[in-house]
């Protein structure tokens, strides 16, 4: 019985590294400016907006990750076909609803920066940082409607709308912790991290945001 226990539960822990593993190599392949970047170059506040630019690319891959594992048999030959094949057929959507999701963020990324540099408009800070969080959230629950379900991009994007509001301390908590990643690997370069954290982050946002919405269907129903 023990045995059997520890062997499902190891079974797990060896699906979710291969799952990682995997979901890195995917993003860097359909990101490459951005990974390069986010590893190698120094953040100050030009680069800040820079990096915002080059996530012009993270949408349609994180929406095809997401139809891949929702779809894929869990082999990574599966897997693997499945993404390039989403990839491929949204590719149209989900880089005008990205341009639209890069574009917002850079604005409010040098409005932030703007202010930060200007004492007197600190006050400002504090009606930014919820927009901010919000337009944030908004491009992973979009990238997830779009993998996830059939509708018009308007439709995606006012579901993505109430999903950020109707979870808000889930939500929080999401941000926190995909936030803090980016923010450890990149003040301790750690090897390890920056070969895993891009993946962690897609399979980690994957497995949070398929059960906030469901919970948000279940409390629809």
């Amino acid at each position: 019985m023990n045995n059997n226990i520890l062997s499902s539960k190891l079974m797990v822990i060896v699906d979710g590294i291969w799952k990682i593993v995997l979901s890195q190599l995917l993003l860097v392949i359909t990101n490459p400016l951005l990974a390069f970047s986010v590893t190698f170059v120094p953040v100050t506040a030009s680069n800040v907006v820079i990096l915002i630019f080059l996530s012009v690319t993270l949408l349609p891959s994180l929406s095809a990750l997401y139809g891949a594992f929702a779809h894929s048999d869990g082999d990574w030959q599966t897997l693997w076909h499945e993404f390039f094949r989403r990839y491929r057929r949204d590719w149209r959507e989900t880089w005008r609803v990205g341009v639209a999701f890069t574009l917002a963020l850079a604005l409010l990324v040098y409005d932030w920066l703007f202010i930060a540099l200007n004492p007197r408009y600190t006050g400002f800070l504090f009606l930014l940082l919820p927009v901010l969080s919000v337009v944030f959230l908004m491009l992973f629950y979009t990238a997830y409607m779009i993998a996830g379900f059939q509708g018009s991009v308007r439709n995606h994007l006012h579901n993505a709308l109430y999903l950020t509001f109707h979870h808000v301390f889930s939500n929080i908590l999401f941000l926190a912790v995909v936030i803090g990643l980016v923010l450890i690997t990149k003040a301790t370069n750690f090897p390890v991290l920056q070969l895993v954290t891009a993946g962690l982050i897609g399979w980690f946002s994957y497995l949070r945001l398929s059960r906030l919405v469901t919970k948000a269907q279940q409390a629809q129903s």
